[in-house]
């Protein structure tokens, strides 16, 4: 129903100059999708409300099809005050959108500055546990184990040096 008032509004904001008639704002309705039998009631109570045709000074009113209509400056108010409403509201979405997507690049700007110090402490606490392995085990003058190691575990030992070496780089 407030669609209505509103198409019944604009109609008589759009027409503040030369007024118009009841016969012209039912018809505009009516091309606008609106079904004035339907609504008549509703048009009528609003149409009182927001709208009210001039009278000559020391002339009796008289209401008849081709009387001239303006709008109220109360309907021209609530009108402005719903299109503040409508722009308020897209506004209010668009701030909420840009919002959610700025939170939505941080988070992923944070994981992907975490997979790499979560990388090379996996690489550190492997290397740990082949250090700690190796303490152990005799040494020859160079340092290095004089126990063979098996396959497996000479990768491993490679490549935690590898990892230690790219990180003092």
């Amino acid at each position: 129903m407030t669609d209505i008032v509103i198409e019944m509004l604009k109609f008589g904001k759009n027409n503040l100059d030369n007024g118009f008639t009841k016969k012209q704002m039912t018809d505009y309705l009516q091309n606008s999708g609106f079904n004035s039998t339907n609504n008549s009631l509703v048009i009528d109570l609003y149409f009182r409300k927001y709208f009210t045709f001039f009278t000559p000074i020391g002339q009796q009113p008289i209401q008849n099809n081709s009387t001239i209509y303006f709008l109220e400056p109360e309907g021209y108010f609530d009108l402005l005050q719903h299109q503040s409403t409508v722009e308020s509201t897209n506004l209010s979405r668009r701030a909420n959108l840009i919002g959610s997507a700025s939170i939505f690049v941080a988070l992923v700007a944070l994981g992907i500055s975490l997979v790499p110090l979560l990388k090379y402490s996996e690489i550190d606490k492997g290397k740990e546990k082949l250090e700690l392995k190796s303490i152990d085990e005799p040494k020859n003058e160079q340092g290095k184990n004089t126990q063979s190691l098996n396959g497996k575990q000479q990768l491993l030992l490679e490549k935690a040096n590898l990892a230690q070496d790219s990180i003092k780089k």
